[in-house]
C-alpha cells in the first residue's frame, strides 16, 4: 500500500519517496545512497514495510561498526567442529530468512569479502565458514552507502561492488539541498516531542526558523533533529527563539 506523499514536500525528496514507492512492492535488491544524516535508514525500513516480506523480519548489520575483522562471520555465520567441542553461528541471511537484509554502510565490507556477499545474492545460496553445507538465501537485500563517488581506483571498486549488488539504487538528496522541507521536518519533531516527552513546546518563532532555513546542515535531518531536541529544552515550554538554538547556528 503507497503511503501518501505530502505535497508540501521539495521536488527532489518527492521524487525519492516515488521511487521508493514503485520499488518496494518487488522483491528487487536496492541500494539507497546519500549522505550521512540523510535518512537512509529510514527509507530502507520504508520499503520493508511496503514489500510483500513485510511480516517478516528486517535484519541489520552495520557493517562499520561490526569491523572488518568480523564482518565475514557476521554475514555468513561459521561452523566450528572440533572432537571435544561443536559452535555454530547463523548468518545474517539466515537470521532475515523470508524478509529483508539490511545492510547498512556497504563501504565497510572488505573486497574480499564483497565477492563472497555478490555470489550470495546473485546465485542465491551460501556456505558459512568452515561448513560444507549450502544454504539458501531468501531475503530482499536492501543496502546503504555513504559514498561519494571520485573518480580513485578505490571508488571504482566500490562502484563495481555496488552494481552487483543491485541495479536499482536510490539517492536521497541532502537538506541543504531541499531547505524548503525544513520548516515540514522542525514541525514534525517538535509534534513528535511533544507526544513522547509530553514536552509543552509551543513551537518555533519566524526569527529562530529563519536562521534555521539559513543553515547548510552537514549532518542532515539527523542533525536538525538533534538541535530541536537541545531547542526544546532551552525554551523550557514556551517558543522556540533564536537564543534557543545551539550556538553554531549563530555563528555559521
Amino acid at each position: 500500500m503507497e503511503a501518501m506523499i505530502p505535497p508540501s514536500l521539495s521536488e527532489p525528496m518527492q521524487e525519492a519517496l516515488v521511487s521508493l514507492q514503485r520499488v518496494a512492492p518487488s522483491d528487487l535488491s536496492v541500494i539507497i545512497q546519500g549522505e550521512p544524516g540523510t535518512g537512509k535508514e529510514w527509507a530502507a525500513r520504508m520499503i520493508h514495510q511496503m514489500s510483500a516480506r513485510a511480516r517478516g523480519p528486517i535484519f541489520t548489520v552495520d557493517c562499520g561498526a561490526v569491523g572488518p575483522a568480523n564482518i565475514e562471520k557476521e554475514l555468513f555465520g561459521y561452523d566450528a567442529i572440533s572432537w571435544d567441542n561443536i559452535e555454530i553461528r547463523k548468518s545474517a541471511f539466515e537470521e532475515a530468512s523470508g524478509g529483508t537484509l539490511y545492510l547498512h554502510e556497504i563501504e565497510a565490507i572488505p573486497p574480499a569479502v564483497q565477492l563472497r556477499v555478490a555470489r550470495a545474492v546473485e546465485y542465491k545460496q551460501f556456505r558459512r565458514i568452515g561448513g560444507d553445507m549450502s544454504h539458501e538465501v531468501n531475503v530482499r537485500l536492501i543496502a546503504t552507502t555513504s559514498r561519494v563517488r571520485n573518480g580513485s581506483s578505490e571508488d571504482a571498486g566500490a562502484e563495481d561492488f555496488a552494481s552487483r549488488l543491485a541495479a536499482i539504487r536510490i539517492t536521497l538528496p541532502p537538506l541543504r539541498a531541499r531547505r524548503s522541507d525544513i520548516p515540514v521536518l522542525i514541525e514534525r519533531f517538535l509534534r513528535e516531542m511533544r507526544d513522547r516527552y509530553m514536552n509543552p513546546v509551543q513551537g518555533i518563532s519566524p526569527e529562530a526558523l529563519k536562521l534555521c532555513s539559513a543553515f547548510a546542515w552537514p549532518g542532515n535531518v539527523r542533525q536538525l533533529k538533534t538541535a530541536m531536541e537541545y531547542a526544546a529544552i532551552m525554551a523550557r515550554g514556551g517558543m522556540i527563539e533564536p537564543e534557543h538554538l545551539p550556538a553554531y547556528l549563530h555563528t555559521a
